[in-house]
């Protein structure tokens, strides 16, 4: 039988991962649109329409394969981070488990804490000097991430588009929670 796992790495650069039988069938990035904020600058923020389209057509494939299990990385506010950049993370993180609940159920759904999937599958760790500030040590894990996920799934690149050229950290990391839920919830 046929098992499939699929790993949300949540937020505004994230991705969406399909593993099947423990290999990387297919990804994408998390759609967003841009919209006025009340001060009057343009941001981003998650596509919901385009989200559930997309999660939709892997619930279509899969449901002709099997089940899927479905693991999401829990959202929490990062130090450093101001009130209305939380809200917001915790705003976008309600909307795609909404989506996903609707589509797939609340009993397939795995929310993962991140120190639970990284310490397990990111068995290379590049460490930075303690003096370096906290966007250096994230901006390395996130290579760190890259690295395992390509090596993991033996892929060349995990790049968002045909353009694209670097590749994509929310990718690795849905890659890798997907990875995560397929040896644990499958």
């Amino acid at each position: 039988m046929t098992k499939i796992a699929i790993g949300i790495d949540p937020g505004l650069k994230g991705g969406v991962s399909v593993i099947q039988d423990g290999n990387l069938l297919s990804y994408g990035v998390l759609p967003t649109v841009k919209e006025l904020s009340v001060k009057g600058r343009m941001i981003s923020r998650p596509d919901v329409e385009k989200m559930y389209t997309m999660l939709k057509s892997i619930k279509e494939y899969c449901s002709e394969l099997s089940e899927p299990a479905i693991a999401i990385e829990r959202q929490v506010a990062m130090p450093g981070q101001n009130s209305v950049g939380t809200f917001n993370t915790g705003k976008g993180y309600g909307m795609i488990l909404a989506v996903i609940y609707i589509l797939f159920g609340r009993e397939n759904v795995h929310i993962i804490s991140c120190k639970d999937w990284q310490s397990e599958l990111i068995t290379e760790r590049t460490f930075v000097e303690k003096s370096r500030p906290k966007r250096e040590k994230r901006k390395q894990l996130k290579c760190d991430s890259i690295a395992a996920a390509k090596e993991l799934f033996k892929v060349k690149q995990l790049k968002a588009t045909k353009r694209s050229t670097a590749d994509h950290d929310g990718i690795a990391d849905s890659s890798l929670i997907g990875y995560y839920c397929y040896k644990h919830f499958t």
